[in-house]
């Protein structure tokens, strides 16, 4: 069914489906989709996306034309102008679609979460806990059974060199994801407070975001393939600098 949200919060990679009602504003109305205010915790990357008649919210690098953006500040991102009146009314339908809810009670771990904790190593640079990327390479607590169900929880814990604690999107190959649960840590509320309202956690998930002090847990389903996949943060420099391991399915 159709969710109302406030404002959407969407890290890199996410996605949603936007309906946007134009009928109510009369010719001559503006409108601006910006990227909202909120709590920079380190330097964020994006804010949430709100629409109304004032100016929107930050983005959090450079504006069109250049020019830095403060963390958390202001940011325009598209202005749309009602030209027309137009006779035809479309009404948002009540069910979209189908979403199979993955039974919890048979994920192999429910008591037990396959544990990933995403931390700033000294010397060693943005971990997978504490690893970074080798090519074929998969540890003991990397390999999933075929035709399991299981519970992951990704920690945000942060590190060191005063840029640990930042957001990070994760993204897991191949089948998708439920959200289960979020917690965070007292410390870290505020930031947290300024975007959770946004999360859009219904449904099927490839990637969520993960705030600094937080813990999210996904239920998944690992079935039809064997082989290595890959679990990644979708932040493209924290990726780069090995914030990404392979996980393997086995029969």
């Amino acid at each position: 069914r159709p969710v109302e949200k406030p404002y959407v919060v969407l890290g890199p990679g996410e996605r949603a489906d936007i309906w946007a009602d134009f009928g109510r504003y009369t010719v001559g109305t503006r409108l601006v989709l910006g990227s909202l205010p909120f709590t920079a915790p380190g330097g964020m990357m994006g804010g949430g996306m709100g629409m109304g008649g004032g100016m929107g919210g930050g983005r959090g690098s450079a504006q069109p034309g250049g020019g830095a953006i403060p963390q958390g500040a202001a940011f325009p991102l598209v202005t749309f102008n009602v030209t027309r009146e137009v006779k035809d009314r479309v009404t948002l339908p009540q069910r979209l679609s189908t979403v199979e809810r993955l039974p919890f009670g048979e994920a192999v771990n429910a008591s037990r979460p396959r544990r990933v904790v995403l931390s700033m190593t000294p010397m060693v640079g943005w971990t997978l806990n504490g690893r970074t990327f080798e090519m074929t390479a998969v540890a003991d607590d990397e390999v999933v059974r075929l035709n399991t169900i299981e519970v992951w929880e990704f920690e945000n814990a942060g590190g060191g060199m005063g840029m640990g604690m930042l957001p990070h999107p994760m993204h897991m190959h191949g089948e998708q994801f439920q959200v289960l649960s979020r917690e965070v840590a007292p410390n870290m509320r505020a930031a947290w407070e300024s975007v959770k309202d946004g999360y859009v956690d219904e449904g099927w998930k490839d990637t969520v975001l993960v705030m600094p002090g937080e813990r999210v847990r996904v239920l998944r389903r690992f079935a039809d393939f064997t082989g290595l996949f890959l679990y990644h943060c979708h932040n493209l420099e924290h990726e780069d600098m090995g914030m990404m391991r392979n996980f393997e399915i086995r029969a």
